[in-house]
């Protein structure tokens, strides 16, 4: 079942609240087993920003490296979807294998409802450079650079979501956001060396 409009709109909203260092935001989250799964469905909402956004940012690695821009065929999107759809399932299952080790087993559920609805956020944080690389108004590598310097807010945002809903330390959340990052890291490598 999918969430209707007003959970979205509310979901967004807290997400937007927590941007704003403002834990009340966690109060407009449907933190039930329902609202958990529904969360999920936050990447219908992902999912046309990271595939306009995908051949762009090949171009900007090819544009910076100097190599040929070829124009993406399907197995590219193909690795692209895998990548999306591993990496969205993935760190989920991770943070829930560790759960209990690190003792935040209670505050899990709220965490990744967090964490997936605030990701409508970031992607739409981080789309300028793709979006003033394509109009033509900035050069491949000034949109690389400014995607760099966008990339640190977006960390710290991620790191304030684990920190606050999982009520952990500030190691633990650091931890996590390196989690994250490496797990897309290795999604993304492992699906374009399946597909590319």
């Amino acid at each position: 079942m999918l969430p209707d409009k007003r959970e979205i709109s509310e979901s967004l909203y807290g997400s937007w609240l927590l941007a704003r260092q403002d834990i009340g935001g966690y109060g407009r989250f449907v933190c039930t087993t329902d609202g958990f799964w529904r969360s999920f469905a936050a990447i219908i909402l992902i999912a046309p920003f990271y595939f306009s956004f995908a051949s762009l940012e090949r171009d900007l690695v090819a544009a910076v490296q100097n190599a040929a821009q070829n124009v993406p065929g399907s197995a590219f999107y193909v690795a692209k979807a895998v990548a999306l759809i591993a990496d969205w399932a993935g760190y989920p299952l991770l943070v829930a294998a560790v759960a209990g080790l690190l003792g935040f087993t209670e505050r899990y559920a709220l965490y990744i409802i967090a964490y997936n609805w605030s990701s409508v956020l970031v992607i739409g944080f981080l789309s300028p450079p793709f979006l003033l690389h394509g109009l033509g108004l900035i050069e491949a590598r000034s949109a690389v650079l400014l995607t760099l310097i966008l990339s640190l807010p977006v960390l710290y945002y991620r790191w304030y979501i684990a920190r606050t809903a999982l009520e952990t330390t500030a190691l633990t959340a650091t931890g996590l956001v390196l989690l994250d990052l490496s797990l897309s890291m290795l999604v993304n490598k492992g699906a374009e060396r399946l597909f590319g």
